[in-house]
């Protein structure tokens, strides 16, 4: 995580408009220290999100944990496959495995996941 901590410190500034508007970190597989040492190098974005793929991330026991210290409001449903065909089941292992992590409903993850979506494209 040095070299992208680095270059965000580094390259970008640390007021608001110096990074892009919207970051998102995909397939995240930091701890939780990592996620606050991101979100401080991130200042001046408007928002960061994390995503988890299950194919990648679920196989680690930190990753509700990250999960708890990300939050909902800053997480995406995710999957990292290439057959299209695993893309529904991983979604739906994605929202049930949040669910579970941070203590919600599976509808109200897939709601507020969709909504934070739309955020981070902007629509």
């Amino acid at each position: 995580w040095g070299p992208l901590l680095d270059t965000l410190n580094k390259k970008f500034g640390k007021k608001k408009g110096d990074k892009p508007p919207r970051m998102y970190f995909h397939a995240f597989g930091g701890k939780s220290a990592v996620v606050k040492q991101l979100n401080a190098a991130c200042r001046g974005a408007q928002e960061v999100f994390y995503g988890f793929a299950p194919c990648v991330n679920f196989r680690s026991s930190k990753t509700a944990d990250v999960m708890r210290t990300i939050g909902i409001d800053s997480l995406v449903l995710e999957t990292d496959r290439e057959n299209y065909k695993q893309v529904k089941g991983d979604l739906n292992t994605n929202a049930e495995f949040i669910a579970e992590a941070l203590d919600l409903t599976k509808n109200e993850v897939i709601e507020k996941t969709a909504a934070n979506a739309r955020r981070f494209y902007g629509i």
